[in-house]
């Protein structure tokens, strides 16, 4: 039977990787989505995206719908440099890459809840690394994605 978890996140992967492309109207053409953790000087390409799941959140009970709340993590990592590759403000290409997974993921969520039964994504929390890692920079984005789980499944 097919896993909620896996559903959901492999879909993130797969249409991320696929979506964002400055053909698609978008600042970057992402290099890779990774499904695992990746140092940032472990990539020659970029920008990537790592998305990790986390801890889940389940209420109800066996008489009633279970209400499942998955924590999800998404790291970027991303060069400064402009497309003419002059080096610009560190935060600029870490903030136009974040707009883009958010821009993207809101865009075509309602394809993700017919696939895997979910409600709701919810973004909580970013935090950037702006000129630490510099001529790279990063963010993680923290979200919260809600879906019922269905009997039989995972």
């Amino acid at each position: 039977m097919a896993n909620q978890r896996e559903t959901i996140l492999e879909y993130m992967r797969t249409y991320l990787t696929s979506e964002l492309k400055i053909i698609n109207g978008y600042n970057f053409d992402i290099a890779k989505v990774y499904r695992t953790f990746r140092h940032w000087d472990r990539e020659n390409e970029l920008p990537v995206l790592c998305i990790l799941d986390g801890d889940e959140d389940i209420t109800g009970d066996a008489n009633e719908q279970l209400k499942r709340n998955m924590h999800v993590l998404i790291i970027g990592y991303v060069q400064i440099t402009d497309r003419d590759d002059t080096v610009i403000y560190p935060g600029t290409c870490v903030n136009k890459l974040l707009a883009d997974v958010i821009n993207a993921l809101y865009k075509n969520w309602s394809s993700v809840m017919l696939n895997a039964n979910c409600r709701m994504i919810k973004f909580t929390r970013v935090q950037t690394d702006l000129g630490m890692i510099y001529p790279k920079g990063a963010f993680e984005l923290s979200c919260d994605i809600e879906y019922v789980h269905e009997l039989g499944h995972a």
